[in-house]
């Protein structure tokens, strides 16, 4: 777990904190195992996880934009730009925001288990941006706890040892995550 950098929530937090429990609930992709206790709003998703290959079309790597992704598009842009700033210009491939209930947990995993150099997640850099969260909620990566603060980007390796979160608190906690591919010349 690393802290990127410092980006203000505010703009994101204002239209997403709204969303009611229809639209929270709507998209069953990311629902059961691991992810039993939490629910997700996509903004863009690639289903080729296993073919990802950064110099292909999206239709090849079958990316999907949802209703959603234009709503925060200038926020998807600004976190892209500074993340830039830090590691060197990438393309976002996938963001979506997760709301990990009160109580609940995400299950200790790896998202590459079968350690597959074709893994989406071994081409891509995961951040985590805290929207809503509070100091009882915990994220483990290799043995370690990290509690992430709104007001920050942080990476996460998810390919690579295990993780996963408990939030012991008493509110929903919401992270938009999202997927970058480095940008190589």
């Amino acid at each position: 777990m690393r802290k990127v950098c410092p980006f203000d929530v505010t703009p994101i937090y204002e239209k997403v904190v709204p969303y009611d429990n229809v639209k929270w609930d709507n998209w069953v992709r990311r629902r059961g195992g691991y992810h039993e206790h939490s629910r997700s709003i996509p903004l863009k998703w690639t289903e080729n996880l296993n073919g990802f290959n950064p110099k292909e079309t999206n239709e090849f790597n079958q990316i999907k934009f949802f209703l959603d992704y234009s709503r925060f598009g200038n926020e998807l842009d600004d976190i892209n730009n500074a993340i830039d700033q830090v590691d060197g210009a990438g393309k976002l491939i996938n963001a979506l925001f997760i709301k990990l209930f009160a109580g609940g947990i995400v299950k200790d995993h790896n998202d590459n288990p079968s350690n597959n150099d074709d893994n989406l997640f071994v081409k891509t850099r995961r951040y985590h941006i805290p929207i809503v969260t509070h100091p009882k909620v915990v994220m483990r990566h290799d043995d370690n706890e990290y509690h992430l603060e709104a007001g920050h980007i942080y990476e996460l390796d998810n390919a690579n040892g295990l993780h996963g979160v408990r939030n012991d608190s008493p509110v929903d906690r919401i992270h938009l995550v999202i997927d970058r591919c480095p940008l190589f010349t």
